[in-house]
């Protein structure tokens, strides 16, 4: 998992190709599965920082607007 953060951190881009969108309070957050494992990191970004709010072992729930 920690792999997984660290190439998220090093990401030339953000969110990543097979990076979806959910819910998570107050707004949204992107998600990334860890490859081989069930175990979905949810993370926003700005500019400068990469902020990782959780991880979760089950698959979110995608965003449809």
């Amino acid at each position: 998992m920690f792999a997984a953060i660290g190439g998220l951190a090093k990401a030339d881009r953000l969110p990543g190709v097979a990076h979806g969108e959910t819910r998570f309070a107050p707004t949204r957050a992107f998600v990334r599965r860890v490859t081989g494992q069930n175990v979905w990191i949810l993370y926003r970004f700005d500019g400068e920082h990469l902020y990782v709010m959780t991880a979760r072992g089950e698959p979110p729930v995608p965003v449809d607007d």
